[in-house]
């Protein structure tokens, strides 16, 4: 640049000449970029279970809108750092270069107030905030998968049965066919090889409690629970399906066979119902008057037992509470139908399927048949999917940062060659310069890590909507994400500064 500018090149040619050099790196990088966005693109789809269905899935493509707001914004930001470092090159002192005068002897200036060390610290902290996310959702993920083991979804087959509108229009007598035909089935399904056993139920996975749509008030008594309907949910099962769910009898009887509509209506009720409807007494014997959304019924029930309840399916949320009526009592022409396996449930569901659509040729449709494993996939797809997409930008975050930390160490090594070279000839060691050296650089990563661990604690709480038994402020897991980003740092930081303890003194005094 000084011998261009002696022979009489203007500022201006100066200043384009460096633009367009950092254009062709920047539109050499966004070419990468955008192959690496459509490989990564294909590669996180073909990752997700075919058991999640996103709509338009098979049309997903690169908008050409979004990869044109990105060109054009990735083209200014590369234009403005181009520019704004050719402005202060494009100045040289032409007498010291051309003729090779040694630099002006004065301290270098520290390293916080250097070119590109605030930018350094930035990129630092970024990578740092998107690690923690990343380790907050891998670490909610464990727990809400390890709760759903707890029942054994891998021997678990779920699937809808329900008999056509016309057929119930039909008979009659449909609500003592139906539970006869319902009973035949769950005989021939338990006789079958490789099933332990077979539960029905009105919906699985249990519904969240959708508000008074769900409601019931005590049907003698006084007080709030007598006047008004309170919120409760409701399930329609057999009696099996406790055990089934690992449930636990607190207090009472379970649901039994012997429960029919000519015998005492009864009811069970979860813990979660007892303490907040019942907190100082025994609902043990307390008649209710559930609003039965499936049925027409709206008779009284005797509440005959307590139970309590483990984590939900699924969601592994807290129960709420819920009364569980049988389905003896309050037939249903439809029901979702639980089936333990001893093995691959798989292996039996199309004989299942089979004996369904036997029990009313033409008029009984099968439907959504899944395993225990494909419901937990489900449940935690969004989850899933939000913590792959945060992976991919962790990692890149934490790619591009250790290449900013190696360029920015080893340019600014290389700047002081000739201050290494003094200080090894009047006898500082290679263990002092190492030290010098990692020095500065872990001094902008520990600043950007601790910027990184404040703002993170912003992000992790707009993740806590995805968190499950994790707080957004976890301090083991900011904790270890900033310890992998220093660490890899510490290794990016090495490799300049292990260069710079081999500088020859004679070599780089020489050289100035």
């Amino acid at each position: 640049m000084a011998v261009q500018s002696a022979l009489g090149a203007g500022r201006l040619a100066l200043v384009r000449q460096m633009l367009m050099e950092a254009m062709l790196v920047a539109f050499g990088g966004g070419a990468l970029g955008f192959l690496l966005a459509h490989w990564s693109m294909h590669a996180i789809l073909a990752g997700l279970p075919a058991s999640i269905y996103i709509p338009r899935l098979e049309s997903l493509a690169i908008d050409s809108k979004v990869l044109a707001f990105t060109a054009i914004v990735s083209t200014i930001v590369a234009a403005f750092f181009g520019v704004l470092r050719s402005l202060r090159l494009s100045r040289p002192d032409l007498n010291r270069v051309i003729n090779a005068a040694p630099a002006q002897d004065r301290t270098a200036p520290s390293i916080l107030r250097r070119p590109g060390s605030l930018l350094l610290i930035g990129e630092v902290s970024l990578a740092v905030v998107l690690l923690i996310g990343t380790a907050l959702l891998t670490k909610s993920l464990k727990k809400l998968i390890d709760v759903n083991l707890h029942f054994q979804p891998e021997h678990l087959l779920v699937m809808d049965v329900s008999f056509s509108n016309a057929y119930v229009k039909a008979t009659p007598d449909f609500s003592e066919r139906g539970v006869a035909l319902y009973s035949q089935f769950q005989q021939q399904m338990e006789g079958m090889p490789g099933v332990r056993s077979v539960a029905f139920l009105d919906q699985f996975p249990l519904p969240k409690l959708r508000g008074l749509a769900q409601g019931f008030k005590e049907a003698a008594g006084s007080g709030p629970i007598s006047e008004n309907f309170q919120p409760a949910e409701q399930h329609i099962v057999t009696p099996n399906f406790f055990e089934l769910m690992g449930m636990s009898l607190q207090r009472g009887r379970w649901l039994a066979d012997a429960d029919t509509p000519k015998s005492l209506l009864v009811a069970v009720i979860n813990q979660a119902m007892a303490q907040r409807y019942w907190p100082d007494s025994d609902p043990l014997g307390h008649r209710i008057a559930p609003f039965l959304v499936f049925t027409d019924h709206r008779e009284s029930y005797a509440i005959v037992g307590i139970v309590r309840e483990p984590k939900r399916f699924g969601t592994g949320e807290a129960p709420e509470p819920a009364v569980y009526l049988s389905t003896g009592q309050v037939p249903l022409n439809f029901y979702s139908v639980l089936v333990r396996t001893s093995g691959d449930p798989r292996s039996v569901a199309g004989p299942l399927r089979d004996a369904a659509l036997k029990l009313a040729p033409g008029q009984m449709f099968v439907s959504n048949v899944r395993t225990g494993s494909d419901l937990v996939s489900e449940s935690s797809a969004r989850s899933r999917v939000t913590a792959m997409l945060l992976t991919c930008f962790a990692g890149l975050a934490l790619i591009l940062g250790v290449i900013g930390i190696y360029g920015l160490i080893s340019y600014y090594t290389a700047q002081r060659t000739r201050e290494i070279g003094v200080r090894m000839a009047l006898g500082a060691t290679p263990h002092n310069v190492l030290r010098l050296v990692l020095k500065d650089g872990m001094s902008l990563v520990g600043l950007g890590a601790a910027f990184g661990l404040i703002l993170a604690y912003g992000f992790a709480r707009s993740l806590a909507s995805l968190l499950y038994g994790t707080p957004p402020a976890d301090f083991p897991a900011f904790l270890a994400a900033a310890a992998l980003f220093i660490a890899v740092a510490l290794v990016a930081c090495y490799v300049p500064a292990r260069r710079a303890t081999r500088v020859d003194p004679m070599i780089a005094l020489r050289h100035e």
